[in-house]
């Protein structure tokens, strides 16, 4: 239910906002949102990635995945592959100068992936993505959008890493989604989120005039008080959740009344994970 993916986040993006025009004025920085799964961490960068976009930033994304968390400097080439494909050779050049001429190989398909080894996560590599970084930020301000950091790569992290301490003088917005520090499979998280650089956001869950909003927005405005409560209860206001519990009373045809309202509470979080467990069973 796509109108509730920024209910009650005006503050949060009124920040990363603040966060994007400071950028474009050339001091850079790093955001972090973290947040529990299905809080709404990817809407919020989405929405930063948007509003970026409408201001002329050129905005570079990537996210992190449990599958290819042992991919050396994976997340690092999804930022950077796409725009230097799209590039004209002379834009691709004038990325590729100077010192971010060391990092050439990294996206020469021709060059066999074991030569990219973590091993090789040494200063000139990183001080080459920075060239790059710069570079890019050179032609115009940049957004560089890392979802599910939790599950990045170290060499990809290290990068950030180094980044993150070299932002203040660059147009360059860093802008990070993350699990709380127990998720992570990388020491190099909290590191990352707990710097002197990071500036923190941790939304929460939503609360109750917001879940009762939502259910009236998608179950009719006679929504009533109790069951409004009782899908509070049940998802504990977490935005993920509540769209499965919505998907479910809608396929089960409940009526949104009182009466109604302890069948809810019997779905519970353990009926509405059950949802979510039975659907991310579906997915590839």
């Amino acid at each position: 239910h796509n109108s509730a993916g920024l209910l009650e986040r005006e503050l949060e993006l009124a920040q990363v906002t603040a966060d994007i025009d400071e950028a474009s004025e050339g001091r850079g920085g790093l955001r972090v949102v973290q947040a529990p799964a299905g809080i709404g961490k990817t809407s919020l960068l989405n929405a930063a990635n948007e509003v970026a976009s409408e201001r002329g930033l050129r905005v570079l994304t990537a996210r992190g995945s449990e599958l290819e968390s042992s991919f050396a400097f994976g997340v690092v080439r999804q930022l950077f592959e796409p725009a230097l494909y799209q590039a004209t050779a002379d834009e691709r050049a004038a990325w590729l100068t100077g010192a971010a001429e060391l990092v050439e190989p990294m996206f020469d398909h021709s060059q066999p992936l074991e030569r990219l080894g973590a091993g090789d996560a040494d200063y000139p590599r990183l001080h080459g993505l920075y060239w790059l970084c710069a570079n890019l930020a050179r032609d115009r301000p940049l957004l560089l959008s890392v979802d599910d950091a939790h599950w990045a790569d170290d060499p990809s992290l290290r990068f950030l890493h180094f980044l993150t301490s070299r932002l203040e003088d660059l147009p360059v917005l860093l802008v990070v989604g993350t699990r709380p520090g127990e998720e992570a499979l990388s020491d190099l998280v909290p590191m990352l989120v707990s710097g002197p650089a990071a500036r923190n956001l941790s939304p929460a869950p939503l609360s109750i005039d917001a879940v009762v909003a939502w259910v009236r927005s998608a179950l009719g405005a006679e929504a009533e008080d109790e069951f409004c409560r009782a899908c509070h209860a049940a998802t504990n206001g977490n935005p993920l959740l509540m769209s499965e519990l919505i998907r479910e009373v809608a396929s089960e045809r409940m009526a949104p009344t009182a009466s109604e309202a302890a069948r809810v509470e019997a779905l519970g979080p353990q009926g509405v994970s059950r949802v979510v467990l039975l659907r991310l069973g579906r997915l590839p």
